[in-house]
């Protein structure tokens, strides 16, 4: 597994210490970043692979509340759409579609936010979007939409659950649920999730004093039975807790005390199945860069024929398949078959393995017809790689 490497991607005194920093990956190619300027203005910055790092202004002066936060998300690969807290707490939002330009309106009127709060959104299916920020009393507000709808609004956690001037992020790992986070007034670290037809549960991930109540925190789900969330430590280090599917959370330390402002806040983007990458504002100003490829073995497939006296049995064991992940298992060019091919899919393990077994009968008396040269294709649906297997020793002749 390969290391996180950094850069910086602007220099010091680009950008606000406080927090507001979000970015987006609509297209696998390409990233886009958003954060706050030190006059309140919203800052961009584009990404298309081949090219380099590109710069823009959103909004001018005095548009954003500095000590706020701001998120994005692309429900559809042509659009993006943008929310921050505006400067008399209201929530702002703009939105863009491919081949026109950034267009800006009002989600929440003043004082629907804390002047300190982040925001935070979702997109579990391509036609609704939900959006969450922390209120002046302390509560967890939510508002989502689905096409064709107005926006409608909730809330998620009452009075004096969240820190005023702290953060919140969510996932939605999959389409029939969400997960959601945010920083405690004691600097603890807090998670809801809901689940298609539930209501939001609520628990603690991290106890009082592991985050900073001022600092950022973010999340990304690269795979569907994975998360993984980022915060500021009290100390200004950028912690990390990761989730796998049938597991617990497991927390470490991905950046040391004095690596952010611990006003800081934090975003990420996972662009491709095997990637991160992560940004956060340096105590200097500068805008930190860590980046993360898993380095995976190739899956691998073997076959096992056991012969019996009405034929046998072939078993394909696999390895190094998406844990959790559906494999499509292929039989093919089986000599003497009317169908000389069979399919099925597998769910590989937590551990990414697989194991499934075709029973094929006797082809023939003859040896002649021995049932020989048959090959063994399994499928990542998760990942689209393909790995093959062939037999060539004859087999099931009666």
């Amino acid at each position: 597994m390969s290391s996180w490497q950094r850069f910086a991607l602007s220099p010091a005194s680009s950008a606000a210490t406080t927090d507001g920093i979000t970015a987006v990956s609509r297209i696998p190619t390409s990233m886009e970043l958003w954060s706050f300027g030190q006059n309140g203005s919203v800052q961009g910055a584009f990404w298309y692979e081949g090219g380099q790092w590109t710069r823009y202004e959103l909004a001018p002066a005095s548009t954003a509340s500095i000590g706020s936060g701001i998120t994005v998300v692309s429900r559809i690969p042509t659009s993006m759409e943008l929310w921050w807290i505006g400067q008399n707490g209201s929530v702002q939002g703009a939105f863009w579609y491919e081949g026109g330009q950034w267009t800006r309106y009002e989600l929440a009127p003043a004082s629907s936010a804390s002047n300190t709060s982040n925001i935070a959104a979702v997109s579990r299916i391509s036609t609704s979007m939900e959006l969450w920020w922390i209120g002046q009393n302390y509560s967890i507000q939510g508002a989502f939409w689905y096409e064709g709808g107005q926006w409608g609004r909730y809330e998620v956690a009452s009075a004096g659950s969240a820190s005023i001037t702290g953060s919140i992020t969510a996932v939605s790992r999959t389409s029939n649920a969400m997960e959601l986070w945010w920083i405690g007034q004691d600097g603890s670290v807090q998670d809801a999730f809901w689940y298609d037809t539930a209501q939001w549960q609520r628990f603690a991930l991290a106890p009082a004093g592991s985050a900073s109540e001022t600092g950022g925190i973010k999340a990304v789900s690269r795979i569907p039975n994975s998360m993984e969330l980022w915060w500021i430590g009290q100390n200004g280090s950028v912690q990390d807790a990761f989730w796998y599917g049938g597991g617990q959370w497991t927390r470490y330390e991905l950046a040391p005390a004095g690596s952010a402002s611990i006003n800081s806040g934090v975003t990420a983007v996972s662009r491709i199945p095997t990637s991160m990458e992560l940004w956060w504002i340096g105590q200097d100003g500068s805008v930190q860069d860590a980046f993360w490829y898993d380095v995976v073995p190739s899956a691998e497939i073997d076959i096992q024929v056991i012969k019996n006296q009405l034929g046998g049995d072939i078993t394909v064991n696999g390895r190094h398949f998406s844990p959790g992940g559906r494999v499509q298992v292929s039989l093919l060019d089986v000599p003497h078959r009317v169908n000389p091919s069979e399919q099925r899919f597998v769910v590989a393990d937590s551990s990414g393995n697989i194991t499934t077994t075709f029973f094929e009968r006797c082809t023939s008396q003859n040896p002649d017809d021995a049932f020989t040269n048959f090959t063994v294709t399994a499928l990542d649906a998760n990942t689209g790689s393909s790995t093959a297997a062939s037999h060539s020793n004859a087999v099931f002749v009666c």
